[in-house]
């Protein structure tokens, strides 16, 4: 008999993502709860799809001070109610969707993974409660209540909102599509030319459709094209939109018949750069000063302010602990980058010693 393991999330690609790695190691049916990002363009998720309260996540997560308390408890209770007797594991994204699952009390292994900042999503009358437990969670450690992260910068976050000594406990995981692995390694380079062979002179320049309306982004495009045609170089240009887009082996070898890529994230952790190193494609990235200047520059699409991203100004301000004064200099809060940005980003930790050099 399978196991069932439960998926619980907002973002049905991170649920398949899961579903990916998981069905490969052990036989298991997966089934998701919530995922109702992007579903309808996700592989899977409408057969895996378990209908619940659950299913306005996404309403909750972009939403969350317009939802009640209540709204967020009942929809993880109905999930708990209904997986009782049948899950073997649950895995739930983020911290909203969390700390109501009571699946630990019924002897059932949790796992929750945090990305993002770990508050995102989450309704600011239930913030310090939900921080309060995962910081109870992480210190009793148990060995089927496990919480991961899925990059530095969200533990860096993580230990601003519930303390550093909770991020020092919790290690950092993150996921790469195998079956991206397993078509690169059966296509080779150049695979998609009409040649067959790899055009050489042709580099790609990657980022988000968030990006592409940034003047300050198309003046760094037009510098990178005007470089690498004085260098003999080709460039051109893949515009990641809502969806992800390497569904076939025809998707990586088109990606494949490219020397290199230029990838310009807009945020610090992006499932698409996980997606180009395991397709093997050589990547080169902006440094940490160059994108600490460049984000502040870019405007939302829906409001033309700047774009926080990651550093979004409407999320809650909890903190759990204060840090001490004696023992690292004061941070930046990190909100809002129309406001310091530059030091925002960069998260500048300097020691006593190093300040006074």
């Amino acid at each position: 008999m399978a196991w069932r393991l439960v998926v619980l999330s907002s973002h049905a690609p991170l649920a398949a993502l899961v579903a990916e790695h998981v069905e490969e190691m052990v036989p298991m049916e997966v089934v998701y709860y919530g995922s109702c990002y992007l579903c309808d363009h996700t592989a899977t998720c409408r057969t895996r799809h378990v209908p619940s309260r659950a299913d306005g996540a996404c309403t909750l997560w972009h939403h969350p001070d317009e939802a009640t308390p209540k709204a967020w408890l009942t929809a993880v209770e109905d999930v708990a109610r209904r997986e009782r007797d049948m899950a073997q594991l649950v895995m739930c994204f983020g911290l909203a969707l969390c700390p109501g699952l009571r699946f630990d009390v019924l002897g059932i292994p949790r796992i929750q993974i945090l990305c993002m900042n770990p508050l995102q999503g989450t309704p600011s009358p239930l913030a310090p409660l939900m921080l309060l437990d995962l910081r109870r969670r992480v210190f009793e450690d148990r060995d089927n209540d496990q919480i991961f992260v899925t990059n530095g910068v969200t533990r860096a976050l993580l230990g601003y909102h519930a303390g550093a000594d909770v991020a020092a406990r919790v290690a950092v995981t993150t996921f790469f599509r195998k079956r991206l692995m397993d078509w690169s390694r059966a296509v080779p380079f150049g695979g998609a030319s009409r040649s067959g062979v790899l055009d050489d002179l042709t580099v790609l320049l990657s980022s988000s459709f968030i990006l592409q309306v940034s003047s300050v982004y198309l003046a760094f495009r037009l510098a990178l094209q005007e470089l690498l045609n004085a260098l003999g170089f080709e460039m051109a240009e893949h515009r990641q939109d809502v969806f992800w887009t390497l569904q076939s082996s025809g998707d990586v070898a088109g990606f494949l018949q490219h020397a290199l890529t230029v990838y310009i994230p807009e945020h610090p952790y992006k499932n698409y750069f996980n997606d180009l190193y395991a397709m093997r494609l050589p990547i080169y990235l902006p440094s940490i000063d160059f994108i600490a200047r460049f984000w502040p520059e870019v405007r939302s699409l829906d409001t033309a302010q700047c774009y926080d991203g990651w550093f979004d100004r409407r999320l809650p301000r909890t903190r759990l602990t204060e840090p001490s004064a004696e023992s690292e200099s004061p941070l930046p809060e990190p909100f809002d980058l129309s406001d310091g940005g530059y030091e925002k980003v960069r998260h500048p930790r300097k020691t006593q010693k190093e300040s006074e050099v």
